[in-house]
């Protein structure tokens, strides 16, 4: 006979779903939105980036210094500001000193990743510092330019936001999934982002149509193409849309060569498919494929055709049957709002805009205190 184990009445909860909820995983949900996934439209960093980079600037690892071991930073990040894994700290911080990045934030010395899928060498090997536009990100921080709040144990402070001179969010993009928000916002060509910026000073209401010729689409470090314009115009103006992207894929006799992959596209992943679909017979032309990937040149796969099949035929198989080409979907959704083009919001540039100059106001405060406290 099997004994019944009378439950611990101290350990059951007498509370409706509902209660539940709103008390415990709405409390995870907001926590999960706001300070972990889905980064600030304001400086365009997400928390763990942004205390990254306040540890690197507080330990004078700028442009021109002696950089540090990665390690090293990643630990005292952990330590001091942002109580999670230092291998997930390790991951942004590779990232945001990956080659393809369209803004590199950070200066890496050291193996980092220079196509999408390359594994980072392990932090005790690499090194780190800020890059010039990292710097730009915190050069203010002196000068008292944004709020400090207190740190979770309270033993130091921590800005709410980067002073940042340019938009890293347009810039360099971001994903990012949260309870019930995410965010999808793809890298953009630098010098386009400031000139609808500059733009949107002079005319804070600026039409869709001057908006989509200033920025009219993403552009990725990583190379690839949208293909057409259908969903660019309604991603530019209302900050949610759906585009084909392809990667680089160009015929050279009996060749196909594969040198761009579209964004979040890994090269083993693109690999792994064209072995599965040529052991299924999908692809029955293949007779080799080669990855004469480089440092100096970047990334090449080779794939070869078989007699009497067609290279361009194995192309136009390629683009179908492989993540060479997709369709990505577009959400700017920050915090958690949606970006639009209408009412001056457009699509992060107008974020950027507004809080630029209560930065500077700040900036300027501060500064006029402390003169008056000198000369008085």
């Amino acid at each position: 006979m099997t004994a019944i184990i009378e439950q611990n009445p101290d350990l059951v909860l007498d509370q409706s779903a509902d209660d539940y909820w709103n008390h415990y995983q709405l409390t995870f949900a907001l926590y999960s939105v706001s300070d972990r996934a889905i980064p600030s439209a304001f400086d365009g960093l997400k928390p763990g980036q942004r205390r990254l980079l306040y540890q690197m600037h507080d330990s004078r690892l700028l442009p021109g210094n002696k950089p540090q071991k990665s390690s090293k930073v990643c630990s005292a990040v952990t330590g001091n500001l942002h109580p999670h894994g230092g291998a997930s700290m390790y991951g942004a911080a590779a990232l945001m000193a990956a080659e393809f990045q369209r803004v590199k934030v950070i200066d890496g010395q050291g193996a980092f990743p220079r196509i999408q899928g390359d594994i980072p060498a392990a932090d005790r090997y690499t090194e780190m510092r800020l890059s010039a536009p990292g710097a730009a990100l915190t050069s203010e921080l002196n000068d008292h330019a944004v709020p400090m709040v207190s740190t979770f144990d309270g033993e130091w402070i921590e800005p709410t936001v980067l002073p940042a001179q340019w938009p890293v969010l347009l810039c360099n993009g971001a994903v990012g999934i949260a309870e019930g928000w995410a965010t999808k916002v793809p890298a953009h060509n630098p010098r386009e982002v400031m000139a609808a910026c500059r733009a949107l000073l002079k005319t804070p209401n600026m039409t869709d149509d001057r908006l989509v010729k200033l920025i009219p689409g993403p552009d990725w470090g990583c190379g690839a193409t949208v293909v057409g314009t259908t969903g660019l115009r309604e991603y530019i103006t209302t900050g949610r849309g759906a585009f084909t992207v392809r990667g680089t894929v160009s015929v050279d006799g009996k060749n196909v060569v594969i040198t761009e992959l579209p964004p979040g596209v890994a090269s083993s992943t693109v690999q792994d498919r064209i072995r599965a679909l040529v052991e299924s017979g999908e692809l029955s032309g293949v007779a080799d494929m080669s990855d004469l990937t480089d440092r100096r040149n970047g990334l090449r796969i080779v794939v070869t055709a078989k007699r009497g099949h067609s290279a361009e035929t194995i192309r136009e198989q390629l683009l179908a049957l492989t993540p060479l080409a997709r369709t990505l979907v577009a959400r700017a959704g920050i915090e958690p709002a949606t970006f639009r083009c209408s009412d001056g919001s457009d699509c992060g540039t107008s974020s950027f805009v507004l809080v630029r100059p209560d930065t500077l106001d700040q900036q300027a405060d501060v500064s006029a205190s402390g003169s008056e406290i000198d000369g008085g």
